[in-house]
């Protein structure tokens, strides 16, 4: 939601998220054009499938990463 209870966008921007509320995922937006333009339902799923389990791997690998201040200075950052 946001940093507190109060940080309700719904609060603020009443007109905009009302519209947002009632739009379709883009998720199912572009699941349905897939489907129509003769994906198969089961390559989906499969896809979708290894996507998760590639997330709940990497999920559970980010539980034993001990990061050190060092590690955030990089060449990269320089």
């Amino acid at each position: 939601m946001g940093h507190n209870e109060l940080d309700q966008p719904m609060f603020t921007q009443p007109l905009m998220y009302s519209v947002i509320k009632k739009m379709e995922p883009v998720r199912d937006v572009y699941k349905a054009q897939l489907l129509a333009d003769g994906i198969k339902k089961e390559d989906l799923d499969a896809i979708e499938a290894e996507y998760l389990a590639d997330l709940e791997e990497s999920y559970k690998k980010s539980k034993d990463v001990k990061f050190e201040s060092e590690d955030w200075n990089s060449e990269h950052w320089e």
